[in-house]
């Protein structure tokens, strides 16, 4: 979504003159925008990556897929949300999950978002999350593994868990094209909450979720 801005300016004494705001502690502005902004983290962490996804489906050309999402049970109570995009270079990454007021989609009116914020949304239920994204480079399939951590001083680490270069990826399908999955751990008893916000959130799309993780009767 492209978004407009606009400089203010201050007349004095008949001279314009301009003023540049500082952040003179991020963290601060980071625990504000993850923590005090959003009330209600766990709806909206469904909606936001559920969106993100459906979004790198879109850059990719793949808009006719639909993203997968597998829902929390009480023996894998984790939330996993993966599309069909280019997925996330390392240079990227910093960008999206590390800097506040960057983001892809500024200039882009075809997806949602524009301040880089959602996409450390989940650090505002959780202390970590992780995020798998594979990508093409010279012709090969090579995934990386990240956690993206918050601190107690409310500082945000991005952290490198793995490399490998993908030789056979036969064993599992998502391992056979480009793309990212994040996978976020939920809490017991917010698991029927999050797998209700899954369906809710994305009950209009056009191309809806292929949604894994429970029986039919169950979400």
């Amino acid at each position: 979504m492209k978004m407009k801005y606009e400089m203010s300016s201050l007349v004095v004494g008949g001279h314009m003159t301009e003023t540049d705001v500082t952040v003179g502690d991020p963290r601060m502005i980071i625990h504000h925008l993850v923590k005090s902004v959003y009330q209600f983290a766990k709806i909206t962490m469904v909606q936001e990556y559920a969106s993100n996804a459906r979004d790198a489906n879109v850059e990719s050309g793949n808009s006719h897929i639909p993203i997968e999402i597998r829902v929390p049970n009480n023996l894998e109570p984790n939330l996993v949300i993966s599309d069909h995009g280019i997925g996330i270079s390392p240079s990227r990454m910093h960008n999206i999950f590390v800097r506040i007021g960057n983001s892809t989609k500024r200039d882009d009116n075809k997806t949602d978002g524009a301040f880089g914020i959602g996409s450390k949304i989940a650090l505002a239920y959780c202390d970590q999350f992780t995020v798998k994204t594979i990508v093409k480079e010279d012709g090969n399939l090579v995934r990386r593994m990240y956690a993206v951590v918050k601190r107690d001083d409310f500082s945000i680490k991005l952290m490198e868990l793995g490399e490998a270069h993908i030789i056979n990826s036969l064993d599992d399908p998502s391992e056979q094209h480009t793309g990212t999955s994040i996978t976020i751990p939920i809490k017991n008893q917010d698991i029927a909450d999050v797998r209700k916000a899954v369906i809710e959130k994305t009950e209009f799309w056009d191309v809806r979720p292929t949604i894994t993780g429970a029986n039919a009767n169950e979400v």
